[in-house]
């Protein structure tokens, strides 16, 4: 299984990371237990959540977290996974309304502190940017939480390439911690997809993928499956079977003309499509750990026997051409 080491930092990452923004929505709470508990067996040891997460559905605010924790709690896992959340999110109801100042920062990492039941969170993400404002104060207070032990890595999650490496930039400068990891929409097809509604996400297309290669800090992706698409599409042209259930966010000419090269290497490897496509991610030329979101024990198995497919060059190449 694929290891890797964040730059800078003590932790590393196994297989894919576990995203869990709906945990405990599309199960009960003994069922997402069972699915923490079988991505560990499998090997799994990276959790991915956030102060926000599930509280688009009414009743509690940040259920993810509440879960992973008791989870914790209860199965002694407090040494063995690295738990990444994120903080500074707009409300819901507010999504034009930013919340990155230093209080709102400061609360969110109080919250998530007592939600998750740790002493420390192992990498916090600013869940967004505020592209007008400078860098320089976001990496001061993010220094200043890791110098109370609440934080002991930061990253940033929808911040441009460009955005972190002026911030790392300026942290180096003034002897201080920078970002370590990015967490942005990538995928195979998120460099040709539809442009998503929400205007604060960071979708990585080719020219931003090319930008983040030089940072020298660990991606986790989002989304690193597309969702889907490319199975469900190749599965379409494979049976002649309608293409609604297709995302429209990913449904364009360009990310269509993928489906013959990725048929053809799964067949060439024998492998299921979204191996390809895990793959296409696991081969840039940086440290990347996707972050799936598997809301059942049997789509983890799936995905983890996905893992590990070796593209060469070439390979790497038809895909990368394919999509420009």
């Amino acid at each position: 299984m694929r290891e890797e080491l964040i730059p800078s930092t003590d932790l590393r990452p196994r297989g894919v990371g576990l995203g869990t923004a709906d945990l405990g929505v599309r199960q009960d709470e003994p069922s997402a237990h069972r699915l923490l508990d079988r991505f560990v067996a499998l090997g799994g040891n990276l959790l991915d959540t956030a102060r926000v997460y599930s509280d688009w559905i009414p009743g509690e605010s940040g259920r993810s977290e509440r879960i992973i924790g008791d989870w914790i709690r209860q199965r002694g896992h407090h040494d063995d996974v690295i738990v990444s959340t994120k903080g500074g999110h707009p409300r819901l109801d507010r999504m034009d309304t930013l919340r990155l100042d230093e209080p709102s920062l400061c609360a969110d990492v109080d919250l998530s502190l007592h939600a998750l039941r740790v002493d420390a969170i192992d990498l916090f993400f600013l869940h967004r940017d505020a592209p007008d404002q400078p860098v320089e104060p976001f990496i001061d207070v993010l220094n200043r939480l890791c110098d109370t032990g609440k934080i002991r890595w930061f990253g940033a999650s929808n911040w441009t390439a460009a955005r972190i490496a002026a911030a790392n930039t300026y942290a180096a400068a003034s002897g201080q911690r920078g970002f370590v990891a990015s967490q942005s929409l990538w995928n195979l097809g998120s460099g040709t997809m539809h442009r998503p509604p929400d205007p604060t996400l960071v979708v990585v297309d080719h020219a931003e993928a090319r930008a983040l290669r030089p940072l020298r800090i660990a991606h986790l992706p989002y989304s690193g499956q597309a969702g889907g698409y490319f199975s469900k599409l190749v599965e379409s042209d494979d049976s002649g079977t309608p293409t609604a259930t297709l995302n429209p966010l990913y449904d364009t000419p360009a990310n269509r003309a993928l489906a013959e090269p990725v048929r053809d290497l799964a067949q060439r490897h024998a492998c299921r499509v979204n191996a390809v496509v895990l793959a296409y991610l696991s081969h840039q030329a940086s440290t990347v750990v996707p972050v799936v979101g598997c809301s059942r024990p049997e789509q983890l198995e799936s995905t983890w026997d996905d893992l590990n497919v070796p593209l060469s060059p070439a390979e790497l190449a038809t895909l990368q051409v394919s999509t420009g």
